[in-house]
């Protein structure tokens, strides 16, 4: 490769080339235009003081939101794992703290406190067998899921 100069009267179009720019130069984002195109970029860790996001997709393998605040604990983070979807306890091994399975149901490993009251439209049933309430004919069992009253 020749030596490129620059003159007073500048430089031609297509003179410089990817491999005239050194891997280090550090070019301010300021002096570059944010238009990629469709191309993949890849970023370390951004920080936006007020971000407006519009129709945003995230596509992995499992993808996933973190939550990490700088001054508290627990931090959280969202993830897609296989078709489940998970809120995770971050700070606490990734604890699942509620989640949604592939086949619908939800489980939530904590207690839930429900200060709304709750509406069952289905059965109920509590521990297997231990109470159970039967909504196509209005039965209750303890310790039976086949009530006869």
């Amino acid at each position: 490769m020749g030596l490129t100069q620059v003159s007073e009267k500048g430089i031609k179009d297509g003179e410089i080339i990817n491999a005239d720019i050194n891997a280090s130069a550090a070019i301010a984002g300021s002096k570059v235009s944010p238009n990629f195109g469709s191309q993949t970029i890849t970023a370390g860790v951004a920080t936006f003081g007020s971000t407006t996001l519009g129709d945003t997709t995230i596509d992995s393998l499992a993808p996933t939101l973190n939550f990490d605040d700088s001054n508290s604990t627990p931090d959280y983070r969202i993830i897609n794992n296989s078709g489940t979807f998970e809120f995770q306890d971050k700070t606490n091994s990734y604890a699942a703290r509620i989640k949604i399975n592939t086949d619908g149901h939800v489980d939530i490993p904590g207690n839930l406190d429900a200060e709304g009251g709750i509406d069952v439209t289905g059965d109920l049933t509590v521990d297997t067998n231990t109470l159970y309430v039967s909504s196509s004919n209005n039965r209750v069992g303890i310790n039976t899921t086949s009530p006869d009253y």
